[in-house]
């Protein structure tokens, strides 16, 4: 034993010296070395050839070339190296170019960058990016034409150049495919003296982005002509301080649109944008302008905005309402607000003024325009920059006032609001004691958070939530979240029947969230809930142990977007309430959790998202003519579809879980059902572009080659099969695309129950 424990141990000892000696470099696949090296510039790259016998010349095969200069110390040594790895390089197609120059001398000249550039485009590549950070001086820049030649064809379909001489008068025909150009403290020059476009010449051009760019016109003083940026294909433009006297757009497919200018400086003379979706703007005064310069400035802004007349989201940050607030009121009230699209409006500044709020909002034919403020971190920052701004110096001072001086009561209330909502309303109750401007606080809480466990006794959950209605009467809260875990024969429904009807009632409630246990005996119906309701805001619903029943007939829903019924029963007591959810008219999206009937209706004009976990043999008919995502589990018991419509399915998850059975007349039984089960399922799913299977459905499927086979596959759209198992046999693979023309895509999620 001991000769055999010593054998043991030498083999893990040569074991050992083995693994450290082993060149496990040299084993990696040659596309993962070249996906390391991709991310080096061109001078570590060639640095990695030492490391093994395998890297000796990997970077000749890397698809990303990246030359800097801060990488030697010599000017002349940077060249020649340039030029030796392009020599040596093998002659493969390069994906992305970078050629970064930060020389002084001036004895550089245009021919290393015009080489590499020529380099690039000869090896196909789809990215270049040129940095010339050439000293402090903006027009020290090298001529486009000299870089890139007169007689262009290239396949770019990103560009991004620093400190270049762009002349808009360069064809720029040849870059037929380039989609992102990104130009950052170039000269755009121009010796004619008809106005400037020189972005109409790109093609295909999505995103561009100008940033701190000069116009020969703005250099020299004229400014006697129009910067014009039209595209045809143009989806987003981001102008960061464009020093250019005169500004037009012509984008008849812009998207996306960002300005970061000086009021100094503002002057958008036209702006045609009638598919604009998102505006971000941000204007500064810093040379704080005033007089008559000034009024024209706002002039400028004013045409401005109203230019973006087509934008359905909007977003101001604090400097650009700074700058809105010095426009007198009444002004803005004579105004009419070009804004008629208006969905959201999103603020960077803490406070804004009631008359610049109502200037953006009343044109808009929403009935409630979202108006999203700055978060607490972001409201905290903002408090901060103005109370230095306010105070100054005095800020800084420190002393015994300071010291003992109570902070809490300095919050603003809407911070102390957000803080408190992320507490049960128990533990909010009891920050009464933190300070006295904290006393009350509770009270004005957007979220309520009733919760039995916070309780010893049951009694005194019921006189706290009783005494929290009496105290806060309305009850004024976004959100109120209801969980009681007691018993059905202990609890007390009146309490939340009451509960129910003090927040609907007042219209400020939008989510309501009750989650009840022991939902199995004496369940509360949805018809003791809500029956009475006349009216309300609710958008979002979530149930739990709660009996959707169809006694009840409330307009009280119609705002509601989406509703999530956990272990709920559906009760049926006439053939009326098999479709239950067509008293919801703007429900968007519905997940179902039940059990308790066997004749069910599921539709919905607007519904988008459909989730059932139903465990019942009910009689199921679906229609939802907008429906986009749907996923059903159904575990142990079959569903039986008696119709299933629709039309705009994209995605489906199926699971299916069919117990073993051992007995074959069982089996036999199961397979019919099973059969039957799936010609009206995939029938009805035939429209899904995507399909995802959980393990036990293959297992479910691998029942029925031969009749799969034999059957014509119902899916004509289908794109993508996604399946949580390690592998699917060919047999299904060709079952569900043999209906489609399209190339199959298969992904694989593998999942705990597929492992043996």
């Amino acid at each position: 034993m001991n000769n055999l424990g010593k054998g043991v141990k030498r083999s893990r000892e040569e074991e050992n010296d083995t693994s450290t000696t082993t060149d496990r470099l040299s084993h990696l696949p040659r596309f993962i070395i070249h996906h390391i090296l991709s991310f080096l510039d061109a001078k570590s790259a060639v640095q990695t050839s030492v490391l093994s016998r395998v890297w000796r010349c990997a970077w000749k095969y890397v698809p990303v070339l990246s030359f800097h200069r801060d990488s030697f110390e010599k000017y002349s040594s940077f060249l020649k190296y340039v030029d030796r790895v392009l020599s040596l390089r093998f002659r493969l197609d390069v994906r992305t170019v970078s050629f970064i120059d930060g020389e002084k001398s001036p004895e550089r000249t245009f021919f290393p960058f015009a080489k590499v550039i020529k380099y690039a485009l000869s090896h196909e590549a789809q990215h270049l990016v040129i940095d010339l950070q050439n000293g402090e001086d903006i027009y020290e820049t090298f001529r486009f034409c000299y870089l890139f030649g007169m007689n262009l064809n290239c396949n770019l379909k990103t560009l991004k150049l620093r400190r270049v001489s762009v002349d808009t008068r360069f064809d720029f025909s040849g870059f037929r495919m380039l989609n992102d150009l990104n130009l950052e403290q170039c000269l755009l020059c121009s010796l004619d003296d008809e106005n400037v476009d020189p972005f109409a010449g790109f093609p295909c051009l999505k995103n561009l982005v100008l940033t701190q760019c000069l116009h020969t016109d703005f250099a020299d003083g004229a400014g006697n002509r129009s910067f014009k940026i039209s595209g045809l294909q143009l989806l987003s433009l981001k102008l960061d301080c464009l020093l250019s006297l005169k500004i037009e757009i012509c984008a008849p497919k812009l998207e996306f649109f960002a300005l970061v200018h000086d009021l100094e400086f503002l002057n958008f003379s036209n702006l045609s944008i009638p598919s604009l979706v998102h505006a971000d703007i941000r204007v500064s005064d810093e040379e704080k302008t005033i007089g008559l310069d000034k009024e024209r400035r706002m002039q400028h802004l004013i045409a401005l905005l109203h230019g973006l007349n087509n934008a359905t989201s909007l977003k101001l940050d604090n400097y650009t309402i700074q700058v809105l607030c010095n426009i007198d009121t009444e002004f803005l009230e004579q105004q009419t607000s070009p804004f008629t699209k208006l969905k959201s409006l999103k603020v960077g500044a803490v406070t804004v003024p009631s008359a610049l709020l109502d200037y953006f909002l009343k044109g808009s034919s929403m009935a409630t325009p979202n108006v999203e403020f700055p978060n607490l971190k972001q409201s905290i920052v903002l408090c901060c920059e103005n109370a230095m701004t306010e105070f100054g110096e005095a800020g800084n001072r420190c002393g015994e006032e300071e010291a003992t001086a109570d902070r809490l009561s300095h919050l603003p209330d809407f911070i102390i609001d957000h803080i408190l909502s992320f507490l049960d309303t128990k533990s909010a109750v009891q920050t009464s004691l933190l300070s006295p401007s904290w006393r009350s606080a509770w009270k004005n809480v957007p979220v309520l958070d009733l919760r039995r466990d916070s309780f010893q006794h049951y009694s005194s959950f019921r006189s706290f939530v009783e005494t929290v209605l009496s105290l806060r009467h309305p009850l004024n809260a976004r959100k109120i979240s209801y969980t009681d875990d007691e018993s059905a024969g202990a609890r007390d429904r009146s309490l939340l029947i009451r509960l129910v009807q003090c927040a609907l009632s007042d219209h400020t409630t939008q989510h309501l969230v009750i989650n009840l246990a022991d939902f199995m005996n004496s369940p509360i119906l949805f018809s003791e809930l809500f029956g009475s309701i006349l009216d309300s805001d609710l958008k979002t619903l979530e149930l739990k142990g709660v009996a959707l029943d169809g006694g009840y007939e409330s307009p009280c829903f119609r705002l509601l977007r989406s509703l999530d019924l956990q272990n709920s029963s559906l009760i049926c007591t006439y053939k009326g309430d098999r479709d239950p959810f067509s008293k919801f008219p703007s429900l968007e999206n519905l997940v179902l959790s039940s059990h308790g009937t066997s004749d069910l209706r599921i539709s919905g004009q607007h519904l988008l998202s459909l989730k059932m976990l139903l465990m019942f043999p009910a009689d199921l008919e679906i229609f939802a003519p907008k429906l986009r995502s749907f996923s059903l589990w159904n575990n142990w018991t079959l569903l039986r579809f008696s119709n299933i419509s629709l039309p705009s399915l994209d995605h489906a998850h199926i699971q299916v879980h069919i117990r073993n059975l051992t007995i074959e007349d069982d089996r036999y039984r199961v397979r019919i059902r099973l059969e039957r089960y799936l010609i009206f399922l995939f029938q009805g799913l035939r429209n899904a572009k995507s399909l995802k299977l959980h393990y036990w459905t293959i297992q479910a499927l691998s029942e029925l080659y031969e009749f799969l086979e034999q059957q014509p596959s119902p899916f004509t759209r289908l794109e993508l099969l996604i399946v949580e198992a390690d592998d699917i046999p060919s047999q299904l693979v060709d079952y569900f695309f043999k209906g489609t023309t399209a190339e199959p895509k298969i992904k694989f999620l593998p999942t705990l129950a597929a492992l043996p």
